[in-house]
């Protein structure tokens, strides 16, 4: 069994295994530091999402922290890639890492999206302490993945007024505007799942609404 695990043709699943143990135990250790930032709530609305949405929505993507959705998919994506090897080596022998990834990554996806259903329920907080998305237009977030250009968002996380941790969306809100992990930014407007940011900073934030103003003056 140890060969098999260890055999060449299983090295992508093997990674995947390690990468799932190194941030199981991150995850435990950041939750342990901040244990609020373990509770995500779901950020994500069903009204009115297009299909890219629902995909992104099933996957958990904004609705569970990103760390326990790599845990999971890692999980997932391994697990299925020794299934596909072992069912092989039981026919005719193994096919190659390329091969096996390429058909375990679907059944993977699907499984991650039904462990990412049960991390949510899980995560949910009481009705009474629910919010609503549109409320968190005008607050403020840190990006807490990579740096996002418009047209390429990234995860950002904010708190609410019951003291629970958001994971959200984020793209910035002028063209020009690069978002880094961890600046501190404000939601000034949502399109569906997605919000658009601007950097916390007052001169742009006022620039942005004397520029905004001036257009509606003109249309007038």
């Amino acid at each position: 069994m140890v060969k098999f695990l260890l055999a060449p043709q299983n090295i992508p699943f093997l990674v995947a295994y390690i990468i799932m143990l190194a941030f199981a135990v991150l995850t435990l250790v950041v939750g342990a530091m901040d244990n609020a930032d373990a509770d995500a709530e779901v950020d994500l609305d069903t009204d009115g999402l297009d299909f890219g949405d629902h995909v992104l929505s099933y996957l958990g993507i904004g609705k569970v922290p990103f760390t326990m959705l790599l845990v999971s998919f890692a999980w997932a994506f391994g697990s299925c890639g020794y299934i596909v090897q072992f069912v092989f080596r039981s026919m005719a022998g193994m096919v190659s890492p390329w091969v096996a990834s390429a058909i375990a990554l679907v059944p993977a996806l699907l499984l991650h999206g039904l462990v990412a259903k049960g991390l949510r329920q899980i995560t949910d907080r009481d009705d009474s302490t629910a919010v609503h998305s549109n409320s968190f237009v005008g607050k403020l977030a840190t990006v807490t993945l990579g740096e996002t250009q418009r047209g390429k968002p990234t995860q950002a996380k904010l708190r609410d007024q019951h003291g629970q941790t958001h994971y959200v969306l984020v793209e910035p809100h002028r063209e020009e505007d690069t978002l880094l992990p961890g600046q501190e930014v404000i939601l000034v407007a949502r399109q569906g799942s997605l919000y658009e940011a601007m950097p916390n900073d007052i001169d742009l934030i006022t620039a942005d609404l004397r520029v905004g103003n001036g257009s509606a003056e003109e249309q007038k």
